[in-house]
Formats: C-alpha cells, sequence, structure tokens
C-alpha cells in the first residue's frame, strides 16, 4: 500500500428503523393495493418485506411488477402456510422494528411516522406494540384497548373479554430470538403464538387507528365459503390445527381456565372439532364432553358432538352451511 493511501472500508448498510413484514398467498387481485400503501409511507427509513407462499395465480407477477427498491419479494416454493411465512419475512429482515401486516390490509400514510412517535415512549422493557384497524364496514377492531402495559393475564383476559379481534403488530426484532413464529405449522396459530407472546412480553394497547382491513380477500381463512376449497383446507390443516389448541391448552390452559372461562371452554370445543375431523372420535368426544359440562346450555358444543360422531364429511358439510350462512347475513346487514 503506498503512503498516503489505505485501503476503503465500506461500512454496513444502515439499518431501517422498521421492516414490514406481508404475507400473501393467491392474492394477485389484491396484493398491489397492501404494498403500495406501505410504499407511500410519509416517514422514509423503512423496508417492505413480501413473502409469497407459493401462489400459483399471478400475486409474483403483480410483486414484480413494482419497481421500488425498499421492496423485496421472496418466493416460497410450496405453500407451507401463513406462520412459516411470517418467519420467512422476519428472517429476510434487516429493521430494528417488525411492522405485520395480512396481505388484505392497507396501511395508512402516516401509520409508521406515528409508529416512530410511539416506539421512544414506550415504557421500559415493553418490545410489543399494538394498533387498531378499522374494516371497510366502518367497525373499529379492537373496540376497546387496555390503558398502560399490558401483563400475562390481562391480556388473557382480554381474550375473555373482547374475543380474538384483529388488530396490528408491532415487534422489536429481538422477541423472536425468544418466541419465533413457528417454522412448520400450517392454519391459524394465532391463538397459540399470541398467548406466548403475551407470556413472555409486557405489551402495549394503543388507540391508533393506522389501517384498513378489507373484506375482499378471496381465500380467507375466516371467510371462504367455497366448499371444495374450505373442506380441502380444513382436512389439510386439521392435524396441525389439533396440535395448535393442545398446545395452547397445555401452556396456557391454567390461565385460561381462571380468567378467561369463555375461551378455553371454545378451545376444548376446537379441539374436539378438529380430533374428529381426524377420525379419532374418542378423543373428539373426551374434548367435546369436557367443553359441555363447562356449560351444558351451549349448542353449537353438542351439535359439534352429534356431527363428529357422523364422522368428518358430516362435520365438513355442516361448517361448509354455517359458513355460507353467515355470509349472507354479512352481506344482508352491509
Amino acid at each position: 500500500m503506498s503512503e498516503g493511501k489505505q485501503d476503503r472500508v465500506d461500512s454496513p448498510p444502515a439499518r431501517p428503523l422498521f421492516s414490514v413484514i406481508i404475507s400473501t398467498y393467491n392474492r394477485a387481485g389484491i396484493v398491489q393495493r397492501c404494498v403500495r400503501s406501505c410504499l407511500a409511507q410519509t416517514y422514509p427509513d423503512f423496508e417492505v418485506i413480501v413473502v409469497d407462499d407459493g401462489s400459483t395465480d399471478d400475486t409474483v407477477g403483480q410483486l414484480r411488477s413494482i419497481a421500488d427498491p425498499r421492496l423485496k419479494v421472496i418466493s416460497h416454493a410450496s405453500n407451507r402456510g401463513m406462520t412459516p411465512a411470517r418467519r420467512t419475512g422476519v428472517e429476510h429482515s434487516s429493521g430494528e422494528w417488525i411492522v405485520v401486516l395480512d396481505s388484505d390490509w392497507e396501511l395508512f400514510p402516516n401509520a409508521l411516522s406515528r409508529l416512530a412517535e410511539l416506539v421512544p415512549t414506550l415504557p421500559d422493557g415493553v418490545r410489543v406494540l399494538w394498533f387498531r384497524l378499522i374494516y371497510e364496514t366502518g367497525e373499529v377492531t379492537p373496540t376497546v384497548v387496555p390503558a398502560g402495559a399490558t401483563g400475562y393475564r390481562a391480556r388473557v383476559a382480554m381474550l375473555e373479554e373482547h374475543g380474538t379481534p384483529d388488530a396490528a403488530r408491532c415487534v422489536h426484532r429481538s422477541v423472536f430470538e425468544r418466541t419465533p413464529y413457528f417454522p412448520d405449522r400450517r392454519g391459524a396459530m394465532d391463538w397459540l403464538y399470541e398467548l406466548d407472546l403475551a407470556k413472555h412480553e409486557t405489551q402495549v394497547f394503543v388507540e391508533d387507528v393506522l389501517a384498513t382491513q378489507y373484506l375482499d380477500a378471496p381465500n380467507s381463512y375466516l371467510r371462504t365459503t367455497d366448499r371444495s376449497d374450505l373442506m380441502t383446507r380444513l382436512i389439510r390443516e386439521a392435524p396441525d390445527m389439533q396440535w395448535m389448541v393442545e398446545t395452547t391448552l397445555a401452556r396456557h390452559g391454567e390461565a385460561l381456565r381462571e380468567v378467561a372461562p369463555s375461551h378455553y371452554r371454545e378451545l376444548l370445543r376446537w379441539a374436539a372439532l378438529q380430533s374428529f375431523l381426524l377420525a379419532e372420535r374418542r378423543k373428539g368426544l373426551r374434548y367435546g364432553w369436557r367443553s359441555a359440562l363447562r356449560k351444558p346450555t351451549d349448542l353449537t358444543v353438542w351439535a359439534t358432538l352429534a356431527l363428529g360422531m357422523l364422522g368428518p364429511r358430516a362435520l365438513l358439510n355442516a361448517i361448509v352451511a354455517q359458513r355460507r350462512y353467515s355470509s349472507h347475513r354479512a352481506l344482508k346487514r352491509a
């Protein structure tokens, strides 16, 4: 090296304050809405990570058509489920705080600016911040949020008071070292994950409504009415859903029995439901009977028991019929 010259040492790229993680599957018609709402933020220091979970439509094509250096698209070779997709997003992110979105949401333009204001005000040790959503129908969720820092039992009590309302989380990346997303589980894992998160992390919920949730996703887990798709999904995901419910009962059953008895009873019914879908009648009867004993007047659990004893097909047909009836009522109200 000649005198007066030094080898150039490039400094590592600065870590953005936020990484916005979006998981998506077969949502070519709506995914751009979510992504573009993120890219339109008034706050500049962020990246957007979209994980396509093995889509078979033009979802990836729609994502690739957005030319923006802040956007990174990761593709799974096959459909693995929402929770593994979120895990992939976290693994490919670099932000200090992770904002987790669904692809049928739309982030308000000032959302990240508001979160950047809120993060420094969090109490010492708090690494999880929740904000509210508004459905396209005008309903805000959660309808009520607790004041101040929320511990484990208070978070469990929220389930009893408000059910499992939709909300969006902003999480410090260090949280995922202790409470990572499940790498290989399909289906709605949020019941278990949110309780695990609450057990490990004190959390703060804020009144701010920072995103819209639309109801137009063609393959929503909770709203799809397509018979073939719904039946296939329920059977395919039953083993992991059974694992989720049984693990939730094992890890959090005591707190749920004491603080959220209605939620605990519903988890028992769900355990019965998954067991019957897997043709495990004895286990289904055991869980269903435990649920029924806690509230003998609950007709839903008795229907689950009766249909479950008839076999998975009868139970699946009933679920499809109930879903279509609920969808019809929702359309009439709208």
